[in-house]
């Protein structure tokens, strides 16, 4: 059922999902950093009716689960796959995959760590430097395209969030490093 791929291959992970999105070019490297020191591992899976989930193993350790076949019906470009990528990362990190009990506001607290994921790969995609004005614009179209379901707020609503998010960030990096830093004024690059 899964296809788990060493760590180093984590590399070709986005050769892999762009390729279903007809974009095969440059791989980049992507990792998903535990803040204990672990990465999670990535696994290529087309038994799965969605683009990407992240989960724990039986005995406990992060993946992110992929499905290429699936990355072309919602990912019109590479910015989109590695958002999701880091999206489904953001649930590791943030300590959204511990196992928990279904409960009255269940719902209410899923989508709320769903928009909290959304911030968490915004974020890291700019200090990873893979934020482009086109990757933005990218994974912003694409996500007006959800609808609201259950357990995930509505594309929409998801991406005012995406750039509240970055707005806010952008914010507090000026405060911190100055205009005249090392780090860009503005997040995406052209």
């Amino acid at each position: 059922m899964f296809k788990k791929l060493t760590l180093g291959a984590a590399a070709t992970l986005a050769a892999v999902t762009l390729t279903a999105a007809g974009n095969a070019s440059a791989s980049t490297q992507l990792t998903c950093n535990m803040q204990n020191g672990k990465r999670a591992h990535v696994v290529v899976s087309r038994y799965f009716k969605t683009i990407a989930f992240a989960q724990r193993t039986i005995e406990g350790e992060p993946i992110i689960v992929f499905n290429p076949a699936y990355t072309g019906r919602f990912a019109t470009g590479r910015g989109t796959v590695i958002f999701t990528f880091f999206h489904e990362c953001g649930h590791h990190v943030l300590g959204h995959t511990k196992p928990r009990v279904r409960h009255a506001g269940y719902n209410r607290e899923q989508k709320r760590r769903e928009l909290a994921a959304d911030c968490y790969a915004i974020r890291e995609m700019w200090n990873r430097r893979l934020l482009t004005r086109k990757r933005l614009a990218t994974i912003l179209r694409d996500l007006s395209k959800l609808n609201e379901d259950p357990e995930h707020p509505s594309g929409r609503v998801r991406g005012k969030l995406v750039m509240r998010c970055l707005q806010a960030y952008a914010q507090r990096g000026k405060a911190r490093y100055g205009d005249n830093n090392q780090r860009p004024s503005n997040p995406y690059r052209h």
